[in-house]
């Protein structure tokens, strides 16, 4: 089974859990979050995702999340960031978010696999809270209430 992990979500909740720690407590906190779900979906694989550069939506709407332009980021979201990248070989979604690689990505590989008429399995799991994935077919994960529910 491959993880499809939202990095983004995993970044931010835990730089914001560890507001009054450290950063290397806060990469350990991070470190232990990822492999706690790699261990609890049993995959053997992953590919995490986070936002990059360049989102094309504000291009087309200027005002774009304009509502949170005045909230303050975690202060280690920046190190979570950059750790992901270097130590979990983390995709940067350049012209999109997170969340739209992880919605192609589990739709190009995480197909049904059908046997004798029988659907037998998706061979992805997609690891997120963000309800907007739940539109997409496969197995999805919880992260946070360590919930499996299958979209069919």
């Amino acid at each position: 089974m491959k993880a499809l992990l939202d990095g983004d979500i995993f970044c931010y909740r835990t730089a914001a859990a560890s507001e009054d720690a450290d950063e290397n407590i806060c990469i350990l906190r991070l470190d232990r979050f990822i492999r706690g779900v790699l261990h609890s979906t049993q995959s053997d694989t992953y590919e995490l995702f986070i936002t990059g550069k360049n989102n094309f939506r504000y291009g087309i709407f200027p005002e774009y999340k304009a509502n949170r332009k005045d909230v303050i980021k975690p202060k280690w979201l920046q190190a979570c960031q950059e750790y992901v990248k270097s130590e979990w070989n983390a995709v940067e979604a350049h012209g999109c978010e997170a969340d739209d690689l992880l919605g192609v990505t589990q739709d190009k590989q995480g197909h049904k696999i059908t046997h004798a008429g029988e659907d037998l399995f998706f061979n992805t799991t997609l690891c997120s809270i963000d309800k907007d994935l739940l539109m997409i077919p496969g197995y999805h994960f919880n992260i946070v209430k360590e919930e499996f529910e299958t979209i069919q």
